[in-house]
C-alpha cells in the first residue's frame, strides 16, 4: 500500500528501501532469551557453527550471516565462545561457574 493513497511523498521517503523498490526492511535486534549457566542440546549446533575468539557482536553477524539457518546464537562472554544454532527446544544446566547468552533472531528475508 505504498503507493496507495492517502500515502504522501514524505512517508514514501521515510520508509527504509533497498535500492531495488522493496520496503519494509526492518530487521529486529537479537533478543536476550536467557542468561545462566545453561545450554541448549548439543544437535542444534550448526555445522562449523563454534566460534572462538569473537566478540558479541561479531557472533550475532556470523548467525545472520548464514541466512535462513540459524535461529539463535549461544554467547559465553567470560570465553569469547560462540554457538551458533538452528533450534533450541531443551534447556540443560552445564554445572559450571560459567554464564552462558542466549539470543533469538529473525532471519533476513530473501
Amino acid at each position: 500500500y505504498r503507493d496507495s493513497s492517502p500515502v504522501t511523498e514524505e512517508s514514501r521517503s521515510a520508509v527504509m528501501e533497498n535500492g531495488n523498490g522493496e520496503y519494509n526492511l526492518y530487521q529486529p535486534e537479537p533478543q536476550l532469551i536467557f542468561e545462566g549457566p545453561f545450554v541448549c542440546e548439543n544437535d542444534a549446533v550448526l555445522v562449523n557453527g563454534q566460534k572462538s575468539e569473537l566478540s558479541q557482536d561479531e557472533c550475532r553477524s556470523e548467525c545472520v550471516a548464514q541466512g535462513a539457518f540459524c535461529f539463535f546464537f549461544m554467547y559465553v562472554p567470560q570465553l569469547r565462545f560462540c554457538q551458533l544454532l538452528q533450534k533450541c527446544d531443551r534447556i540443560g544446566h552445564t554445572g559450571l561457574d560459567v554464564m552462558h547468552e542466549l539470543y533469538g533472531i529473525l532471519p533476513a528475508q530473501e
